[in-house]
């Protein structure tokens, strides 16, 4: 067996000495504190909203308990405070979505862009929009749908849950 070293030192090294590692490369490691710190503080940022969205999800409860328990609310009221609900807790969904994965689902975007329209087109009623108005929603309701319909059937081919299956 050779155990004598090429001319020049180790291999790799121009002039003949061990090259340092790159972990060792001061600036390297700036940029991951930099990295980590950034994303802690965009993790609290989000868990702040999330607050929000639960202080407003109460606020909203409370609400719809008393329309529908002490006052003689209307029905499209109370619909409208159930949906606005089901829509901060999709939007709840999502940022739990974003701490865990740290990246926003468009399957759960989507989701809460159809509740959101279908809650404007149910309120108002479909006898109060204008016809152009009335084909860019409906537009926009096929597409929204197109949208979740082929991310859930793309999911299930893949053999993997999709990113709005309850886990």
């Amino acid at each position: 067996m050779n155990d004598t070293l090429p001319p020049g030192g180790p291999p790799g090294s121009a002039d003949g000495g061990p090259r340092p590692a790159p972990e060792s490369v001061p600036h390297t490691q700036i940029h991951t504190l930099l990295r980590r710190t950034f994303e802690n503080l965009q993790d609290v940022v989000v868990t702040l909203l999330m607050l929000l969205l639960l202080v407003l999800s109460v606020q909203a409860l409370r609400r719809l308990a008393r329309m529908a328990l002490t006052e003689e609310a209307p029905a499209t009221q109370v619909l409208s405070e159930v949906i606005f609900l089901l829509i901060l807790t999709e939007l709840y969904r999502l940022l739990i979505f974003y701490l865990r994965e740290h990246r926003i689902s468009v399957a759960l975007a989507v989701e809460v862009a159809l509740v959101s329209t279908l809650r404007e087109v149910l309120l108002k009623g479909a006898h109060e929009f204008d016809w152009p108005r009335m084909v860019g929603l409906s537009l926009l309701l096929v597409v929204l749908g197109g949208l979740l319909a082929q991310e859930r059937w793309t999911g299930r081919r893949r053999d993997e849950g999709s990113e709005t299956d309850a886990r």
